[in-house]
């Protein structure tokens, strides 16, 4: 299992609006912790792929593995550390902030075909499958280009799975669900919190 952290402090540009900058990157910190650990809970071989030395810190402390990010991108990323490892693969982003371990496990398990889980936006932030050299392709509508290479994945479209933080709303509708109440003290520092509740 692959999950891709560029770092705490960048990204997540889009919540300006909602977060200062420090509870943005306490927010990314917070969500990179819970991905990863439960990744560790519900599966083996766990790698973090990264290129900063916090976030590799923290994920070796949970117990990950870390693979250098090469750099060139998110797809270069993964490809890199999908290529590393042998058997099946899964690729899961670290902002999900409903993901259940019952989730991390069904799509460890891999059926023929490969898994493939759609954003809300057209993203992929988890897919899976066992073909190496795999030509990932991140981005916008990166689901339909994944889809077009894996014609016979299995898609899945539970909520822990395909809601990642990208923007405001994505982080109003975590917030709104009953998984996402652990949400609350992370965020308590989002500029009129009480006119998004």
């Amino acid at each position: 299992m692959v999950i891709p952290v560029r770092s705490f402090g960048s990204g997540k540009t889009r919540l300006q609006t909602l977060l200062a900058d420090d509870a943005r990157e306490g927010l990314a910190r917070a969500m990179v912790h819970r991905t990863v650990s439960l990744a560790l809970d519900s599966a083996d071989n766990v790698t973090v792929v990264t290129a900063n030395r916090e976030v590799a810190r923290m994920a070796r402390s949970l117990g990950a593995r870390i693979h250098l990010d090469p750099g060139g991108g998110l797809s270069r990323a993964v490809g890199s550390a999908v290529d590393s490892k042998s058997g099946p693969w899964a690729v899961f982003h670290s902002d999900l902030p409903l993901l259940t371990a019952s989730e991390v496990t069904t799509v460890v398990g891999l059926p023929p075909g490969g898994v493939l889980v759609p954003s809300p936006d057209g993203g992929t932030p988890v897919m899976g499958g066992v073909r190496h050299g795999f030509p990932f392709s991140y981005g916008p509508g990166s689901f339909h280009r994944h889809l077009r290479l894996l014609p016979e994945a299995h898609i899945l479209t539970s909520v822990g799975l395909a809601l990642d933080i990208d923007g405001p709303s994505d982080l109003i509708a975590a917030l709104s669900h009953p998984r996402g109440a652990w949400l609350e003290e992370v965020v308590g520092a989002i500029s009129g919190r009480s006119g998004i509740a």
